[in-house]
């Protein structure tokens, strides 16, 4: 699978989860409902998250992709290539694959002639 492409659109994911975050944190006024709880009141019912977590969402929110961690950008990888895997088709048949050239059409160059590329 092509690197550069898995890190630019995990760049994208990440930037995409970031607003989802900030969408999700803006949902009611932050307050302290223990020590081990952000409460996020919303409408009648509260949201609460475990401080733990709002603490190191809220840091990865504030940092960009380049910076995160190896660990880190490896949850945004595996969505890349999940959205590769969606939607990328080989250039010759068509068919799903997770590279540009499948690997039927790769190790039959017969077939590169037979298409219409």
């Amino acid at each position: 699978m092509n690197e550069k492409l898995i890190e630019e659109i995990a760049d994208f994911m990440h930037d995409q989860w970031i607003n989802w975050m900030k969408n999700v944190f803006t949902k009611g006024q932050l307050t302290d409902c223990s020590p081990d709880f952000v409460n996020l009141p919303e409408d009648e019912e509260d949201f609460h998250i475990f401080r733990e977590d709002y603490d190191h969402w809220k840091r990865q929110m504030e940092t960009p992709y380049a910076k995160l961690t190896e660990k880190e950008k490896d949850s945004d990888k595996e969505w890349a290539k999940k959205l590769i895997e969606k939607f990328i088709t080989c250039s010759y048949c068509k068919k799903r694959t997770t590279m540009d050239i499948c690997n039927t059409c790769r190790t039959n160059p017969a077939l590169w002639e037979a298409s219409e590329l």
